[in-house]
């Protein structure tokens, strides 16, 4: 008898004490911080109260997010700065679907990101029991991992393995292809801390002290075959063309090596301002260039680094030329034109670093030299009218924004005006949100990055764009300058752009794809304590993006703008460039 009396006796006391919730989820969330997590993205709730406690209990950072939308995408932000994984931490029910659009852009972005959803009991699942939904496989497919970590669980193999399922999470999603985690835990009442038996406390205090298990990824270098085949296809090109797409902000180390790449020119280069890598080179042009066909100026050869650009005009010209394509990106199958001569899954600087410097002809890239001469008197042509432009504004960006700031790029017309300008000769920092190319959660995920980071912020985006995520401006309280910019032109006037808009059906059709909305962003400012400027005239903008860099906290800059200025610029460009073949 002595033995199933000794093994239920002190399991028993293990079973019973009541601050065996507490210990459980104090020895997740410290095992988490000790495998790498120190950022805890929060949203109120009650079924969440173990783990909110134990992470104030373990030091974690916590940053409150009332929203768990925005709170993904602030957790988002924090992970486009650092590349390490935030924990998002959300009660249950409803709560964790919130989450969604972020992950779904943390997957197709390959961003590190863990969500931890409290849950009620199994027991209480499928009965009607408030605020309760079958949360396990929440996301489906859409995360890199799942783990149902079920309820407490007294025996030291599930301290064990709880322990060892941090390191795995924190690992998993981090690589070999970043993304999204998540695990659900269940916890039944009561939810308050209460702490454990000197027994419990004990038996969790030897587990803790031996040492977490330490992940060490494995490192993966580019194919030598492949770097030399495109090293081949280069030196053969006669008409070849870089394209950098958009990249994540550690891409900025690159440049050293794609500027020996590009000693001594011939290699036409168009750089996006979300590659890192943007300047004033040969090439920089090409949205103007190729905004009316040019045969002549076709490369029969295309190297991409990186996502794939967003220009029309290159996707166009893609079309038109079907040159060979060489991708290079880390992560992902990204040829949406499905007819790439080769992918290379490499880090595009390591690429870079091990590519020959191509001896090239100088017939094309003298031909792209000639013809940016002549963009860029179109360009200045449009810039000296002075009238208000989304094109004007964000030329004194350029100008004015400090050499330091991050920015943070919104979708649709925001990003193309400023793809359109030369740049600046030194490439700017910029975050961007091109993995599924939302519009949502750009203010939350601004304040996400800047929440960790000391430069000047600038986020530029369009009025759709801010009216989708009003509420996170109460998120952009900080020392540093962060400075909105949104050019209002009161809709959605990217789909002026489509073909949709050269439709007899388009006046009928117009109101429910541009959504004009007639407001002004001064109220939003105002309950959310921004200093707010609403300027037209170009020099009350210079005016109003001095005051706001040169001061502290929060602003808010509302441009106003043609509702067709961009749909009259695309225009006047075209018929300004003279069409050659």
């Amino acid at each position: 008898m002595e033995g199933p009396d000794h093994a239920r006796g002190p399991g028993s006391r293990r079973v019973n004490d009541p601050g065996l919730l507490t210990a459980w989820s104090r020895l997740l969330l410290g095992s988490l911080k000790e495998a790498g997590v120190s950022q805890l993205v929060l949203s109120p709730g009650s079924r969440s109260t173990p783990f909110v406690a134990a992470a104030v209990h373990e030091g974690l950072i916590i940053h409150d997010v009332i929203d768990e939308r925005a709170a993904a995408f602030f957790a988002l932000g924090q992970a486009r700065i650092t590349g390490r994984p935030s924990l998002l931490l959300c009660t249950s029910g409803t709560a964790g679907a919130h989450y969604f659009p972020a992950l779904l852009e943390a997957e197709a972005a390959h961003l590190p990101l863990l969500v931890l959803t409290a849950d009620r009991p199994f027991g209480l699942i499928g009965c009607g029991a408030p605020q309760t939904l079958d949360q396990s496989h929440l996301f489906g497919h859409h995360v890199r991992g799942h783990f149902e970590l079920g309820g407490p669980d007294p025996s030291p193999t599930a301290f064990l393995g709880l322990r060892r399922v941090a390191v795995q999470a924190v690992a998993l999603s981090q690589g070999p292809t970043p993304g999204p985690v998540h695990l659900n835990a269940r916890a039944d009442k009561p939810l308050e801390p209460v702490e454990p038996g000197p027994g419990l406390a004990a038996e969790v205090a030897a587990i803790r002290a031996r040492p977490l298990t330490r992940y060490q990824a494995g490192v993966v270098a580019p194919d030598p075959k492949a770097v030399a085949e495109l090293s081949q296809l280069l030196r053969k090109a006669t008409r070849p063309l870089l394209a950098l797409g958009p990249q994540p902000i550690g891409a900025a180390q690159d440049r050293p090596e794609l500027l020996r790449l590009l000693e001594g020119g011939g290699l036409v280069t168009y750089a996006e301002s979300t590659s890192q890598h943007r300047a004033r080179q040969v090439g920089h042009l090409l949205n103007i260039v190729h905004s009316v066909e040019r045969l002549d100026l076709d490369p029969d050869l295309v190297v991409e680094l990186g996502a794939p650009p967003t220009s029309t005009a290159y996707a166009k010209m893609l079309a038109r030329s079907r040159p060979q394509r060489v991708v290079v990106k880390q992560h992902g199958h990204s040829d949406p034109q499905q007819d790439a001569t080769l992918l290379i899954a490499a880090n595009p600087g390591q690429v870079l670093g091990q590519l020959e410097r191509p001896r090239l002809s100088s017939t094309f890239f003298d031909r792209w030299a000639e013809a940016e001469v002549e963009a860029a008197q179109a360009l200045s042509a449009e810039l000296k009218e002075g009238a208000p432009s989304e094109l004007g504004m964000v030329e004194a960006l350029l100008a004015r924004a400090p050499a330091e700031a991050v920015w943070v790029l919104g979708n649709s017309l925001a990003v193309r005006h400023l793809d359109l300008l030369p740049g600046r000769k030194s490439p700017l920092l910029a975050l961007s949100q091109r993995g599924v190319s939302g519009i949502d959660g750009l203010v939350a995920g601004t304040a996400g990055a800047a929440s960790l980071d000391p430069r000047p912020y600038l986020l530029l985006l369009g009025d759709v764009s801010l009216l989708h995520d009003l509420t996170s401006l109460g998120l952009l309280h900080r020392p540093a300058p962060t400075v909105v910019v949104v050019l209002n032109n009161n809709g959605g006037h990217i789909f002026d752009q489509l073909p949709i808009a050269r439709t007899s059906a388009w006046p009928q059709l117009a109101p429910h794809f541009i959504t004009p909305h007639g407001r002004s962003f001064g109220p939003a400012a105002q309950l959310f304590g921004l200093r707010y400027h609403r300027v037209e005239a170009p020099a009350a903008f210079e005016a109003a993006l001095d005051e706001a860099f040169g001061g502290s906290g929060p602003s808010l800059i509302e441009g106003v703008v043609p509702e067709d200025g961009a749909q009259v610029l695309a225009r006047r460009l075209a018929q300004r460039r003279p069409q050659k073949e």
